[in-house]
């Protein structure tokens, strides 16, 4: 499975280079003054670069937007889009592998997510219909407790502190271990079984406000594309 969504990666990713290039070369035609994008803009409609430039001609704004400024944020959302593409897709094709893998050990889970996901799903799947299956989402929870796609998650001490008799010095860096946090016996009952159920009543927020449980890291610094990387799960496993 790994090899042939690689192989698929790799396809998608040479399309959007082309695609970006593409788009490159339009953005500096357009910012230096050429109509020849028009079709184009009739064909596909306006997009972030097409509004900039509108604006930089109006009096909208308040202040002025010049052509540097358009050329960087063009550079900025384009470098953005891919490190979220490239970042997101890996970690969320390992974390589709050990689902399936969890899945494939317990056959009577298998079943009945079966059951749930064809009893609720009729016809043509549509993104919002992921919303209602909760029984999926739980176990894919759990999948991310037992083997998150990033096992060691960097970090800064805000404040000097003192763990297990070590100090932390303020501002070094430390790394989470969060392989073993989602093991921990301390938070986690039977924490070596795959038990979905546990996170059904549970008030354990996977967004990072419980720090037993932060497969996506907390804070300011939680990842960006968590709703993209979850969505990259549940769908290919619908």
């Amino acid at each position: 499975m790994g090899y042939y969504w690689a192989v698929g990666v790799q396809a998608i990713r040479g399309r959007l280079s082309k695609e970006v290039g593409e788009r490159t070369k339009e953005v500096r035609r357009e910012v230096g003054g050429s109509s020849a994008t028009s079709c184009r803009r009739k064909r596909h409609g306006e997009d972030l670069v097409d509004v900039l430039l509108r604006l930089q001609h109006s009096s909208e704004l308040n202040f002025v937007i010049t052509s540097d400024v358009i050329k960087i944020m063009f550079t900025a959302v384009i470098d953005f889009s891919q490190e979220l593409f490239s970042a997101g897709v890996e970690t969320s094709s390992t974390t589709a592998e050990w689902v399936i893998s969890e899945l494939i050990k317990n056959p009577q889970l298998m079943s009945k997510a079966q059951a749930v996901v064809r009893r609720m799903l009729k016809g043509r799947i549509q993104e919002t219909d992921i919303q209602g299956l909760n029984y999926l989402k739980n176990i894919v929870k759990e999948t991310l407790r037992l083997h998150p796609p990033i096992p060691l998650m960097p970090g800064e001490a805000r404040e000097e502190c003192t763990i297990r008799g070590y100090r932390i010095p303020q501002k070094i860096r430390v790394v989470m271990n969060l392989s073993m946090l989602g093991r921990d016996p301390n938070y986690w009952s039977d924490p070596e079984s795959f038990k979905h159920e546990r996170f059904e009543e549970s008030g354990i927020d996977i967004r990072g406000g419980s720090f037993e449980y932060i497969p996506f890291g907390s804070g300011r610094r939680i990842c960006p594309g968590m709703n993209f990387g979850l969505r990259s799960i549940e769908l290919p496993l619908v």
